[in-house]
C-alpha cells in the first residue's frame, strides 16, 4: 500500500510553485508533513517543532487534516494519492458499537469509546469532499453513517437541539449544532434525502433561537441543559459554521430569508474577528480558519465583498515561527521556546491556503 510518507517523499522534489498562495500552501503542508507525520501514515497530534510524537491525532485533528487534504487534492491532482493513503488510515477511528455506530476521538480497535458529535460532523463534511474528489463511493456511504451518528444526538431537552457530547449529555453547543446542519446539507446534496434537509433547517433554527446573540448577529457557545445557563463566549467557528448553513439553506425553497441572516452574521463576524491593519483573526487558528473559509465562499458565491482575502492569509502565514510552524493564535506568534506544536493549527492553515486557489 501506498503510504503518505512515501507519496510527500516524492512530492519534495517537485520544482516550487510560482504564485504566492500556492507557494504558501504547497510549502507549510509539506513542511506539516515532514515535522507530523507517522510511519504507520497517521499524524501526530503533537510535534516538538523537529519530529512527530507517538499519539495520533484526535478525531477532531483528523477532520481538519483530512479537509486540508482535501483542499490540496481538488487544486493539483499530484495531491489525490496522499489524500487516499490517509483516507485509509482514517477509518480506523470508525466505532461500530451502539447505539448508533460512529467516528470516535481515537483510534481503535479497541476503542476508547468517546464520541463526540461535532467530531463526527466534521467529518461527514469532509468526506463528502472525500467522495467527490476521489470518486469513490465508498466515502459518501460512511458520510452517510457518520450523519445518522450525529442526527441521534438531538433531542427534544431544551425544545430541540444537538448534543455536544454522546457519554455527558449536560449542553447543547453552537459547535455541535451549526456542524450538523451544515453536515446534513452536503449529504442532502448528494441523496436528496429529504430527511436531513428537514434536520438541518430546524438545528440551525433552533441554533438561531437559543444561542445568537441579537445584538450583533453573533453565537454564542452553549446553553445547559439542567439549569439553561447560557455561556456566552463567541468563538469565530461558531458563527462561521452558522453562516454557512444559513447560506446554503437560502438556496432552497421557502428559505431565502436566511441570506440576510447569514450576511449579517458575516459582517459583524468580519468587524469582531479581523484586523484591518495587520490581517490578523483574533482567534485560535483551529477556529478561524472555517470563519475564514465561509467568508471567501461567500465573497465568491454571492458576488459580495467583505474583507481581503490575500491581506489576511498573508498576514497569518507572517506568524509561522522559526520552525516554520504555527502557534494557537492567528493574531500573534507562537510563544518563544515553544516546544508543543499541534497538528490541528497546521492543518487549519494549509487548508485556507488551499482554499485560497478554489474557483
Amino acid at each position: 500500500m501506498l503510504t503518505t510518507s512515501l507519496v510527500f517523499a516524492c512530492l519534495m522534489t517537485a520544482p516550487p510553485p510560482a504564485t504566492p498562495p500556492i507557494e504558501l500552501a504547497t510549502s507549510t503542508l509539506l513542511m506539516v508533513h515532514a515535522k507530523f507525520a507517522q510511519p504507520s501514515g497517521d499524524y501526530a497530534e503533537l510535534s516538538d517543532g523537529k519530529r512527530p510524537g507517538e499519539q495520533p491525532a484526535f478525531n477532531w485533528s483528523v477532520g481538519v487534516t483530512l479537509s486540508a487534504l482535501n483542499a490540496a487534492a481538488a487544486h493539483d491532482p499530484k495531491f489525490q494519492a496522499p489524500l487516499e493513503a490517509y483516507l485509509a488510515r482514517v477509518d480506523r477511528y470508525w466505532n461500530p458499537n451502539g447505539p448508533v455506530p460512529g467516528f470516535d476521538v481515537l483510534p481503535g480497535p479497541p476503542h476508547p469509546n468517546d464520541r463526540y458529535y461535532d467530531d463526527n460532523a466534521w467529518m461527514v463534511m469532509a468526506l463528502a469532499e472525500s467522495a467527490a474528489i476521489t470518486r469513490n463511493d465508498r466515502w459518501i456511504r460512511r458520510a452517510e453513517e457518520s450523519l445518522r451518528y450525529v442526527m441521534s444526538g438531538e433531542s427534544e431537552t431544551l425544545g430541540g437541539g444537538v448534543y455536544w457530547k454522546e457519554r455527558e449529555k449536560t449542553s447543547k453547543n453552537t459547535c455541535s449544532n451549526g456542524p450538523s446542519a451544515a453536515a446534513a446539507l452536503a449529504i442532502y446534496q448528494s441523496t436528496k434525502n429529504k430527511a436531513y434537509l428537514d434536520f438541518a433547517i430546524r438545528t440551525y433554527e433552533w441554533t438561531v433561537r437559543n444561542l445568537r446573540d441579537p445584538e450583533d448577529n453573533l453565537y454564542w457557545d452553549n446553553l445547559t441543559v439542567t439549569d439553561r445557563r447560557l455561556e456566552r463566549m463567541k468563538w469565530s467557528y461558531n458563527t462561521a459554521l452558522m453562516i454557512k448553513a444559513g447560506w446554503e439553506l437560502s438556496k432552497q425553497p421557502g428559505q431565502a430569508a436566511k441570506r440576510e441572516e447569514a450576511l449579517a452574521s458575516a459582517h459583524s463576524a468580519v468587524k469582531h474577528w479581523i484586523d484591518p491593519q495587520t490581517g490578523h483573526m483574533r482567534c485560535e487558528g483551529r477556529f478561524a480558519h472555517l470563519l475564514f473559509e465561509v467568508l471567501v465562499d461567500i465573497e465568491r458565491d454571492g458576488k459580495v465583498e467583505l474583507f481581503d482575502e490575500m491581506a489576511v492569509l498573508r498576514g497569518v502565514a507572517a506568524l509561522r515561527d522559526a520552525n516554520g510552524l504555527f502557534g494557537k493564535r492567528w493574531d500573534r506568534p507562537a510563544e518563544p521556546g515553544t516546544h508543543r506544536y499541534e497538528i490541528l493549527d497546521q492543518m487549519a492553515f494549509v487548508r485556507i491556503a488551499f482554499h485560497m486557489l478554489k474557483r
